[in-house]
């Protein structure tokens, strides 16, 4: 994870963690050396860096540095999991932009709730 994927992810959590009918979450890797020098991590290689729920959708999104950067091989085997079992798996280089797309797709409260999020962003 490097600065310019940490921007897009905090423009995305600011835009539509406010929204009603939303839950958005961060997913936080925690890495912990063990005493044998191996490291223990909360989360498996690969995992989505944000999830997003938004009136009965299931989103994952896995962001990846403005023009550059793609999904690693264990990536794709969750890409591949999560959309088997439903759910959507984005791979985003805009956080703004992946915020309208959720706008786009949701109700009119959420939407307006997000587009002011957004607009109050510039």
């Amino acid at each position: 994870m490097n600065r310019s994927e940490d921007k897009e992810i905090r423009d995305f959590l600011l835009a539509i963690g406010s929204a009603p009918n939303v839950h958005v979450q961060r997913v936080h890797v925690l890495k912990t050396q063990l005493p044998s020098g191996a490291y223990l991590t909360s989360t498996l290689p690969g995992t989505p860096d944000v999830y997003c729920c938004f009136e009965g959708k299931h989103l994952w999104l896995e962001f990846k540095r403005p023009g550059g950067g793609r999904a690693e091989e264990s990536q794709k085997v969750w890409h591949k999991a999560l959309t088997s079992a439903g759910g959507e798996v984005w791979v985003v280089r805009d956080g703004r932009a992946a915020a309208r797309d959720v706008a786009a797709r949701a109700g009119e409260t959420t939407r307006l709730a997000i587009e002011r999020a957004l607009e109050s962003m510039k």
